[in-house]
């Protein structure tokens, strides 16, 4: 039996002990810029191949690993592998939840305030990572007041796909509210790829990005991708580097696909590209707790980049900064304070324990059955709706037709008959908004 495998950044789990004796599992990512396929093969003899591969014994000999790429590696197949055990930097996946939507809103004062107290810290790799952008950062407004570089050219570039594409428009738009001659841009990565990516230009049309428009050589580029595998954000943070090599993301995990391919631009002390805001995959769709994280950590970077760029006169002048020590006092105290708030509005605490008496919780969810109801009413009258046409008809009794023959009015004045038809027939025609009317009473709501 064999098993082909050959999607973008797709990973193959070997089980522990399958190329050395014992150890943790580990996983081999499949090269996802150049392709590359792979068959697992636990049959007998060799397998055939077209061209030359590296065939690889695994499991104890039992199995075969064969890989095929389109671009030749230097690397050994042992040294491409990633342990997915007993490694700090590959977080375990989420656990299976009957309510994973509630769990993440749950968990939101506890992810954020567990990234502040990461940042505190000062010894977190986050806080590295942020040192290396802004340093590169103070480089690039050097260069700018030196003439080295043109004063119109793109110094931070920050990039996405929805969610994650809205939140770096916010943290752009802040940038730019403060620093008033940064040259900070955003634009969605399925444009650039779009713009860039194609052997013929894709004009952009509706949106300020179009061929050598903003000079993007040497400029400061940030990915936001909560999963760090998404196709476009993947793909720009290789196709971008024949522009620049000052590429940086903010992602979920140390361990992701854009991460690995920054890695590989160089190495060194100090040369971190990767803010994570280690809270991990939820496969939940709504965005909640995601969302919150990536905002955190991009206050987090705000804070820094302010606190690096007030420190000096020279720099202040050159990113026309209109941030003080009073005004980034304010936002600290904010920050912090954020975290109490989140903890009111969901009813956790920071460490992930039920808050009993969280008032606005209270509220919040006394106004959602509220709207629930809003939301509900059409569906319940139609469901009265159904049942008084399927019952009035099938027993061929409307009610007003069916008062007027028991009274014995239609005997004594056949004319009434009619008039109470027309009744009937009209409680047909408003049949919808008389049971909305209905439902509203019964649940006390207003008319």
């Amino acid at each position: 039996k064999s098993n082909w495998s050959s999607p973008s950044a797709s990973p193959i789990k070997l089980s522990a002990g399958s190329v050395l004796d014992g150890g943790p599992a580990r996983r081999l990512d499949l090269d996802d810029l150049g392709g590359e396929i792979c068959l697992l093969d636990w049959g007998f003899g060799p397998p055939t191949l077209s061209r030359q591969g590296g065939i690889q014994p695994i499991m104890r000999g039992s199995m075969t690993v064969t890989l095929i790429q389109e671009t030749l590696s230097t690397r050994k197949f042992s040294e491409r592998l990633v342990p997915i055990e007993e490694n700090p930097l590959v977080l375990p996946l989420t656990p299976t939840l009957k309510d994973p939507v509630g769990s993440d809103i749950r968990s939101i004062p506890k992810a954020l305030a567990a990234i502040q107290e990461d940042w505190e810290t000062g010894e977190s790799p986050n806080r590295l990572t942020a040192w290396n952008f802004s340093g590169r950062l103070k480089k690039r407004l050097q260069q700018k007041e030196s003439g080295e570089v043109p004063v119109k050219a793109v110094d931070i570039l920050i990039t996405g796909c929805e969610v994650s594409l809205w939140l770096g428009e916010q943290f752009a738009a802040d940038l730019s509210l403060a620093f008033k001659k940064l040259e900070v841009k955003t634009v969605s990565s399925n444009k650039i790829l779009g713009l860039l990516g194609q052997e013929f230009a894709m004009p952009q049309l509706g949106h300020q990005f179009s061929e050598g428009l903003w000079d993007l050589h040497g400029a400061i580029v940030l990915i936001v991708s909560h999963s760090g595998g998404t196709f476009s954000p993947l793909a720009v943070s290789n196709l971008l580097q024949s522009f620049t090599k000052q590429i940086f993301v903010v992602t979920s995990e140390w361990d992701t696909q854009i991460g690995k391919q920054l890695r590989h631009l160089d190495a060194g002390f100090c040369r971190s590209r990767v803010f994570s805001t280690e809270i991990g995959m939820h496969p939940a769709e709504p965005c909640s707790i995601s969302v919150a994280a990536t905002h955190q950590i991009l206050t987090q970077i705000f804070e820094h980049i302010a606190a690096t760029l007030t420190a000096e006169g020279s720099l202040r002048r050159a990113s026309g900064s209109v941030v003080g020590l009073g005004d980034l006092s304010e936002l600290e105290k904010c920050n912090q304070l954020n975290i109490e708030a989140l903890e009111e509005i969901v009813g956790t605490d920071r460490n992930g324990v039920a808050i009993s008496a969280a008032e606005t919780e209270a509220e919040l969810r006394k106004k959602g059955a509220l709207w629930a109801q809003h939301v509900l009413e059409s569906p319940w009258s139609w469901i009265l709706c159904a049942l008084y046409i399927l019952g009035t008809v099938i027993s061929q009794s409307p009610p007003v037709t069916s008062i007027v023959k028991r009274l014995g009015l239609d005997e004594k004045h056949p004319s009434v008959i009619y008039v109470a038809l027309l009744f009937d027939a009209l409680i047909y025609l408003f049949l919808p908004q008389i049971c909305i009317l209905w439902i509203r009473l019964v649940q006390r709501r207003a008319l």
